[in-house]
């Protein structure tokens, strides 16, 4: 027997923006603080600025494949077998926050007050009493609908973000007239001098925004670096304590970032999906055998290599996923690169630190210089800083110099990172014109 699925209908022919659907669902959920679950986002099909020809109600999908659930590390997510809503279990949320992040429908909204995420539920309870969500019983015009169907009947089912099918449960129904009323062009001049492509990026990610996982992904490739190329053990405890001060700093930072502390603790659970479960395991592993080797018995240097840039992968994947199930991304500030950046320079392996440079100096020409206007002071300061540091350690000359040099360019390139990440949004991609759902 083939199950039916519970999915939205939108029709743009016939929302007029009066944003009754987002109303209900407050008055059916209650007050929702700082964003609304169901959002009103304008399109603009003749590309004109600031002259919104239509809109698109949305909030969650509750996809077959859903992204929210499937990389929570808390496992706050789960899904209701009969109406197969996507249920945020708030008890259970640490406050991370990834699911925003992995969300291109911005479905999950995070609640700073509560430190936890909520979202959209499908109005659930309603659905288990053969009712619609409110959201589609007090729609005006009938342009949000809901409605029962059998799988593979229509294949038009699903709204994919940037190439990202996940199996959303969202029909929209396309504007019929692209054209828009006759106007006066001359009214749009001055808006129209801004083009369409150069707007401000909106994104859920930025350094300011993530300066605590700045400074932990930093302190944590150096902590790998230094232990696994055994730098650290060539001194004395006053060193070795200053390293154990940087690690529990790492932990309280990654601690910090979590809007819910008291439930930290379920940050591990989701070692199956989640790429931060597994990130937090290897940063406890990798401080458990730091500790067996100093205070207990002796280990190779070879765990530590091996542990340690697992745990870096680890970091790295959490990005990654930001856009989908694919590869490890390409970046100049890669945890994985910079840790073992820092590994061949104390090991003083001269060969590999030059062919690193070229690499690392490469990607970074190559990512800052797809926009002319985006080589800056920062950039230079930090391409001196990689060809600097690893000039004094050739030349074996100023190895503290070295090292700051490093540091700071380390820095440079891991703020432009976070800043650089173009997170997938429902809002930023109708703007862009790149979804097949909005045109």
């Amino acid at each position: 027997m083939i199950m039916e699925k519970n999915i939205f209908v939108f029709n743009k022919n016939k929302c007029v923006g009066c944003s009754a659907c987002s109303v209900a669902c407050m008055n059916e959920n209650g007050f929702q603080s700082p964003d609304r679950w169901r959002s009103i986002l304008l399109s603009n099909p003749g590309q004109h600025p600031f002259l919104p020809l239509s809109y698109l109600s949305i909030a969650c999908n509750h996809c077959d494949d859903a992204p929210c659930m499937k990389h929570c590390p808390a496992l706050a997510y789960i899904r209701d077998e009969n109406s197969q809503a996507v249920i945020h279990l708030e008890e259970h949320c640490i406050g991370c926050k990834y699911c925003t992040w992995v969300c291109p429908y911005d479905a999950p909204k995070y609640n700073p007050d509560l430190g936890i995420v909520q979202k959209c539920t499908f109005c659930n309870h309603l659905i288990m009493k053969n009712e619609t969500p409110a959201c589609t019983q007090n729609c005006p015009t009938g342009a949000l609908q809901f409605e029962k169907i059998k799988p593979g009947i229509d294949e038009n089912i699903g709204f994919p973000v940037a190439g990202i099918d996940i199996g959303a449960k969202l029909k929209i129904m396309e504007l019929e007239n692209l054209d828009g009323p006759e106007r006066d062009q001359t009214l749009f001049e001055e808006n129209s001098q801004i083009p369409v492509g150069n707007r401000k990026k909106s994104s859920k990610i930025t350094a300011e925004k993530e300066w605590m996982l700045i400074a932990f992904t930093l302190l944590a490739a150096g902590l790998v670096g230094t232990k696994s190329s055994g730098f650290i053990d060539l001194f004395g405890w006053n060193e070795k304590y200053g390293f154990l001060a940087a690690g529990l700093i790492a932990i309280l930072l990654s601690f910090m970032h979590l809007g819910n502390k008291k439930k930290a603790w379920r940050a591990i659970l989701n070692i199956k999906k989640s790429w931060i479960s597994r990130e937090i395991l290897l940063l406890g592993i990798f401080g458990v055998l730091v500790l067996t080797d100093w205070f207990i018995f002796s280990l190779p240097d070879l765990i530590f290599l091996i542990i340690g840039f697992a745990l870096l992968y680890a970091i790295d994947m959490v990005y990654s996923k930001i856009y989908g199930n694919r590869p490890i991304m390409i970046h100049s500030s890669l945890t994985i690169l910079i840790g073992l950046h820092l590994y061949v320079m104390l090991e003083g392996f001269t060969i590999p630190l030059i062919a690193l440079v070229l690499i690392r100096s490469s990607i970074y020409l190559y990512q800052e210089l797809k926009s002319i206007d985006k080589f800056t002071l920062n950039s230079f300061i930090r391409l001196l800083c990689l060809w600097g540091s690893a000039t004094l350690i050739i030349i074996d000359f100023g190895f503290n110099y070295a090292i700051l040099f490093f540091a700071v360019g380390e820095l440079i390139d891991r703020i432009s990172f976070y800043d650089g990440l173009d997170v997938p949004e429902a809002k930023t991609e109708i703007q862009k014109g790149k979804q097949r759902g909005i045109k």
